[in-house]
């Protein structure tokens, strides 16, 4: 757990690097560059399984985040980053892929779940949450949905499998589960499952979140991300300063 631990503020540190000696863009070149001399397959970002896929999918419900396709990211991988890589985020197996260098292959890895510290995919943030109680938080990649000094409200995507049979052929279509939130807040963290959570979280302001949920009910039934990001938004501006506690 210490090492889990230690790879999520590594993750966190390099998100805020952007201030101090090195700009974010000259940290991303100094590493693209280290890269380019001692060539990639020479770093450690290659250490993974080779990934063969064992689902047959035919249609847009696939089990990869927002595309089948790989797309451009970055990971921080046995405590490195390395940026402008080519990435598949499969939600179903919690597993991310990696493609290989055109003129090394061009296969496909499944790098080591324990050695990814968090990623980036498509313009979304990932990280492993930590689960200090053991049971109240499952292990797994998260979104960074909201990240300051006070929350920090991640979300895991889910999906399930179905598998389809038509005349020639049979194949599987993976539907979307309901997302699980989990807020971090006053030092420890905390799974969010129903409104029941975040009153029994926030005792004063349980007149406050009944009067959220009934006002923006419309927008919890369409799209229930933005409603929760918006409602975790809202009691923020309500707590106490004094009560703003950091990961750490």
């Amino acid at each position: 757990m210490r090492q889990n631990y230690s790879a999520f503020l590594l993750f966190n540190i390099l998100l805020l690097i952007c201030t101090g000696v090195l700009s974010c863009q000259e940290l991303k070149d100094d590493y693209n560059w280290f890269d380019q001399v001692v060539g990639i397959e020479n770093t450690g970002l290659y250490d993974g399984v080779v990934y063969m896929e064992k689902y047959r999918m035919i249609n847009a419900e696939t089990k990869f985040f927002t595309s089948p396709d790989f797309l451009a990211g970055s990971v921080i991988y046995d405590g490195k980053p390395y940026y402008d890589q080519h990435l598949k985020y499969d939600v179903f197996g919690d597993d991310l892929l990696l493609k290989v260098k055109d003129r090394l292959g061009g296969f496909t890895i499944k790098l080591f779940k324990e050695k990814i510290a968090g990623f980036t995919i498509d313009g979304h943030t990932f990280t492993k949450v930590p689960d200090p109680s053991g049971d109240s938080v499952n292990m797994g990649f998260y979104e960074v949905v909201i990240d300051n000094d006070q929350f920090k409200l991640f979300t895991k995507h889910l999906k399930r499998d179905i598998v389809r049979k038509d005349r020639k052929t049979r194949y599987y279509e993976f539907l979307d589960l309901k997302k699980q939130q989990v807020l971090f807040y006053n030092g420890s963290y905390h799974s969010i499952r129903s409104k029941k959570d975040l009153t029994e979280l926030f005792p004063p302001l349980k007149k406050e979140i009944d009067s959220f949920y009934r006002v923006a009910r419309s927008l919890r039934n369409s799209d229930p991300d933005a409603f929760m990001k918006a409602l975790i938004t809202r009691i923020q501006t309500l707590v106490p300063p004094e009560n703003k506690q950091t990961a750490e």
